[in-house]
């Protein structure tokens, strides 16, 4: 008679599955991020140890709990495998099935719910939807049982050879895929798979071994094999700080389950709240003091290490260079500034694309100065707006922020709109409904700020946004005087661009990610162009100022990554800029720049600027009048910018900071402790990490990001700059 496995064996197995499978996600994002084979072998060996640990840990816990509880389920199977005509694997398999459907239609319903009524009235609906069809669902598995189970008892009585598929290996592979589909309903796609790969494995294994007579561990060996594992797991999470950057990263951000693994361990330690854990690869080097940790800013030259880098940080020196005003206009000018979200450069006609995506701002480009370089100064649009309309660097905005991306700009905050409003300028906003409903207080000081009927929300993406967003901007202008005395600023938002892609039968250029970007940037920018051709038909068109530009990029799988807002990579930091001025003459800026500088640059243009402010901007080496860059006699210096990522993944906080100084960036990723450095002129792809290589280069732009807010308003000192050698 053969022995039946115990249950910490199955478990084992289905956990070592799970774990590999959660690790081939991290060896997928390394291998991506161009790091060694070495590295990518080490990150698969932490990635599986991080990840079995505490599932081992879980699935004893089940055991503990369900065995006491074995007797009374058996007896419940094989009550409703009776009531469902006596095939018990058929009934599980059945009613899992009916919890999957059921959970997709609730979860399709719910989304027109709640995009349709208030959040009381559609949680209300929303129980009331999920608890009727759970039960017509369920009733009507029953009934099908009924009728199909009694049959197929009867078929294995006269074919005996069809129990090994209606009892056997055949039943927990049908179970296996249903549990899958289930899981695929309820879970983000990457934490489907892991799951999915445990739980098939055990199945398959228990029907192995239930037909076979090898020996078997006993429970005894089964539990000391699974406390051996749970300490190789935590062995294996605190040497992360060990791993080479980019093995670290991918252990942190590619691993689903891993990633939860990493943050609960470290959460657990984390005594001083602060977010830092000293364990775990967390980097914390004072755990007592909530004011010191990774993510901190260095004082320089007060003999603490408030960022744990193991020095005192040491204020960066600059050269001091004539800083020329900007000219300004004899009258205050309209201004215009249209915004495409998610719109990286790159993909541009003008910049090197050879798919017919912007036929229309290529054509503003050449009477436009296009600043070649320019950074957002964070690749999420709530913090990129903010900034642009403040002119304050991120931390010095007053701000509320909550858990995933909710955030609000406080009243105390004064925006381009409000210090226009005072010069007698009108003031229009037109954006998209997540903006309005998300990014609270944006649009303070717009006389209007709203969004389009029937322009996507975070339920529906249609490609219809481009359209209706382009006759509402151009409802607007023709109500606009733009005259001397009532000038105007208009703000145009799109999102045409903006992820998921919508693919347009005029412009299709295949289905592969990129070809679906560049569709939905040429539909995009054939409704900005009449925007643009409407402003360039009004009267008062050399007196209008017109931006046209994006808050941020986009990754379309460089380096394994997409979309935006987890990662400082080029593709995703640099921005769209074109700025078109009477007088201004130069068709390219080659210089680093930030998308922020449009605040003190629109304000210098309108006059709106008084001597203090004037003197304020001059001093602050971070923000800079754009105009300099144009009329300048000597090209202005190359300045230190900052970018920043802070977003929620996943139920994860990650954040990440960077500096960009001439042709070097540093990058650091907070959640890790990882830096990187790379020379982005001649390695725009960041492959080559020169950290290693050009220790001087990493010390100088490390200073800069270290003492940032020391820094902030400090004139530049005379001295040597280490990044010009």
């Amino acid at each position: 008679m053969p022995s039946r496995p115990p249950f910490l064996l199955l478990a084992g197995l289905a956990a070592l599955a799970t774990a590999l499978a959660d690790a081939g996600f991290v060896v997928r994002g390394a291998m991506a991020a161009h790091a060694s084979p070495s590295s990518v072998a080490l990150a698969f060996l932490v990635a599986t140890a991080v990840v079995i640990g505490p599932l081992l840990l879980a699935l004893a816990f089940a055991a503990a709990i369900a065995r006491p509880l074995g007797a009374f389920g058996n007896d419940a199977l094989q009550g409703l495998a009776k009531a469902t005509g006596g095939h018990a694997p058929l009934s599980a398999t059945a009613l899992v099935a009916a919890l999957a459907f059921a959970a997709i239609r609730t979860a399709m319903l719910g989304r027109t719910i709640v995009a349709a009524l208030s959040p009381s009235m559609a949680a209300t609906l929303l129980v009331l939807v999920a608890f009727t069809v759970a039960i017509g669902t369920l009733a009507g598995t029953l009934l099908l049982l009924r009728a199909v189970g009694p049959r197929l008892v009867a078929l294995e009585e006269r074919q005996p050879s069809v129990r090994l598929v209606s009892r056997g290996v055949g039943a927990r592979i049908a179970f296996a895929l249903v549990v899958t589909y289930l899981l695929d309903s309820l879970l983000p796609r990457p934490f489907v798979v892991a799951p999915a790969v445990g739980v098939t494995t055990g199945l398959l294994v228990s029907a192995f071994r239930a037909s076979s007579s090898a020996r078997v561990f006993t429970d005894r060996q089964a539990l000391g094999t699974l406390v051996v594992l749970a300490v190789v797991s935590l062995a294996g999470a605190h040497a992360l700080s060990l791993l080479p950057s980019r093995a670290r990263n991918a252990v942190v951000h590619d691993g689903p389950y891993g990633a939860h693994a990493v943050a609960g361990l470290r959460s657990l330690v984390d005594r001083d709240g602060d977010g830092f854990s000293p364990f775990f690869g967390g980097g914390d080097c004072n755990d007592g003091a909530a004011h010191i940790h990774p993510g901190a800013y260095d004082d320089p030259g007060n003999g603490e290490d408030e960022n744990c880098d193991g020095i005192d940080a040491t204020a960066p020196v600059d050269p001091k260079l004539p800083r020329p005003a900007s000219p300004k206009t004899s009258a205050r000018p309209n201004i215009a500034i249209v915004l495409l979200d998610t719109v990286r450069p790159d993909h541009l006609g003008f910049a090197g694309n050879n798919r017919a995506v912007s036929t229309s701002i290529d054509r503003f480009r050449e009477s436009a100065t296009w600043f070649q370089k320019a950074y957002t100064p964070a690749p999420t649009t709530r913090f990129a707006l903010a900034s642009v309309f403040t002119g304050l660097d991120i931390d010095e905005i007053p701000q509320r922020r909550g858990a995933g991306f909710a955030f609000e700009l406080l009243p105390e905050a004064e925006t381009l709109a409000e210090k226009l409003e005072p010069l007698g300028y009108d003031r229009v906003g037109v954006t998209f409904p997540y903006v309005v409903k998300n990014i609270r207080g944006i649009g303070q000081g717009f006389r209007s700020f709203t969004s389009p009927p029937g322009t996507s929300d975070e339920t529906r993406f249609d490609g219809r946004d481009a359209k209706l967003t382009s006759d509402a901007v151009i409802d607007a202008l023709s109500k606009l005087e733009g005259t001397k005395e009532k000038p105007f600023f208009l703000f145009a938002h799109y999102a045409c661009a903006h992820a998921p892609y919508v693919r347009h039968l005029e412009h299709d250029f295949g289905g592969d990610e990129d070809a679906q970007y560049d569709s939905s940037l040429a539909e995009c920018d054939k409704h900005v162009g009449r925007v643009l051709d409407t402003l360039d038909a009004r009267a008062d068109r050399d007196r209008t100022v017109v931006v046209v530009m994006s808050d941020h990029g986009e990754l379309l799988g460089e380096q394994g990554v997409h979309e935006h807002g987890t990662s400082l990579l080029e593709p995703a930091v640099r921005a769209l800029l074109l700025v078109r001025v009477p007088g201004w003459k130069i068709p390219t800026i080659d210089a680093a720049v930030s998308i922020t500088d449009l605040h003190p640059t629109l304000l210098e243009l309108a006059s709106a600027t008084d001597e203090s402010e004037t003197i304020a901007t001059q001093d602050d080496p971070h923000r800079w009048n754009l105009g300099s860059y144009v009329v300048a006699e000597d090209p202005p210096r190359d300045r230190a910018l900052r970018l920043y990522a802070d977003t929620w993944h996943s139920g994860i906080h990650y954040q990440a900071r960077a500096v960009v100084k001439g042709r070097f960036k540093l990058l650091r990723d907070l959640t890790t402790g990882a830096e990187q450095v790379f020379n982005v002129d001649e390695d725009p792809d960041e492959v080559h990490d020169l950290k290693h290589h050009l220790p001087d280069v990493r010390k100088a732009l490390a200073s800069y990001l270290d003492t940032w807010k020391s820094i902030r308003h400090e004139p530049p000192k005379d001295g040597k700059d280490a990044l010009q050698n």
